[in-house]
């Protein structure tokens, strides 16, 4: 996605930083950045929220770990592990907790990550089990590491992924664009991510037709 953009826009310049939700909203409130990837639900009034796609979640776990060979999980299978997370101020960790809660599983009190780098070597080194978002996975997760990510069946677990900015942006057109640009890079890429919107909208914006 990134070697597109800059192939299409060569004079674009994109910085990538990585901080929690409630950083991002106040660095965008003050401007000190254009435009961010978030999860939502995403909240203040002033901000727009233009959706991407649903992401899924895939249990990760050691690779000797007794599920890692099964190729795939239900949620049944979860029961008595031990849950590892992002902080409590990010998204992903409710959605650990909710999920651990629900099924017998228990959360790793004395541990919070701070980066999804962080949670996967902690992954890796046997220290418990986690959700991983389907982006992260193909990124990262390679055959052979010390992680493996099985697929959840019978319930689909996923995050909702949207590009944020402020109300009133002058660059708000552009930022549509790139929202396209993205919606459009995902559905020929990565069929196991939904995509909203249309993708005939999509098509005319990048096109320049809106």
């Amino acid at each position: 996605m990134v070697a597109r953009l800059h192939r299409q826009y060569p004079s674009l310049s994109l910085y990538v930083r990585e901080c929690q939700p409630e950083a991002q909203k106040r660095e965008l409130s003050e401007g000190r950045h254009d435009v961010l990837l978030t999860q939502i639900p995403f909240s203040g009034q002033d901000f727009v929220n233009e959706e991407l796609f649903h992401e899924p979640l895939y249990l990760a776990v050691a690779r000797d770990h007794p599920l890692a060979a099964r190729g795939r999980v239900t949620m049944k299978d979860i029961r008595d592990e031990t849950m590892l997370s992002l902080g409590m101020r990010f998204p992903l960790h409710a959605e650990v907790s909710r999920l651990a809660a629900s099924y017998g599983a228990r959360m790793q009190a004395d541990y919070e990550g701070t980066s999804l780098d962080a949670l996967r070597l902690m992954i890796g080194m046997g220290m418990g089990a986690s959700f991983l978002p389907a982006l992260y996975v193909f990124s990262e997760i390679r055959s052979g590491s010390d992680v493996v990510a099985l697929p959840v069946q019978g319930q689909r677990l996923e995050r909702r992924v949207a590009l944020t900015w402020r109300k009133g942006a002058g660059r708000a057109t552009a930022y549509r664009k790139l929202a396209a640009i993205i919606r459009e890079t995902v559905r020929r890429r990565f069929k196991e991510l939904t995509v909203t919107g249309n993708p005939d909208a999509d098509l005319a914006i990048i096109r320049g037709g809106v």
